[in-house]
C-alpha cells in the first residue's frame, strides 16, 4: 500500500511540473515537491482535483485574483499561498 502511495505522489509531482504554463509549473511543482509527502490521502485527492483544472484558473486562485469555487478545497489553495508567502519555493523547495 505504501509503495502505491509513493507512486501516486510521484505522479502528482510530475503532473505539477508538466502542465504547459511555466508559471503554474513552477508554483505547483515546487509546492508539490516540498509538501505532498506530508498530505493525507484525502488531501492528495483534493490536490488532484486542482491539477485537473485550467492553469489560468489555478494561477488566479493562488495569486488571489479570483474567487476559489466551492468544488476546490480552498484550504489547500491557502496552503499553497502560505508556502510562497513564507518565502519558500523556487530554488528553496
Amino acid at each position: 500500500m505504501e509503495s502505491n502511495r509513493g507512486t501516486y505522489i510521484k505522479q502528482l509531482i510530475y503532473r505539477s511540473w508538466h502542465r504547459g504554463c511555466k508559471e503554474t509549473d513552477i508554483l505547483l511543482g515546487d509546492f508539490a515537491k516540498a509538501q505532498l509527502a506530508e498530505f493525507s490521502d484525502a488531501e492528495l485527492l483534493d490536490y488532484e482535483v486542482i491539477l485537473e483544472t485550467d492553469d489560468n484558473d489555478i494561477y488566479d486562485w493562488i495569486s488571489g485574483k479570483a474567487i476559489i469555487p466551492l468544488r476546490i478545497n480552498s484550504e489547500l489553495i491557502k496552503r499553497i499561498q502560505t508556502f510562497y508567502a513564507r518565502g519558500v519555493g523556487y530554488e528553496d523547495a
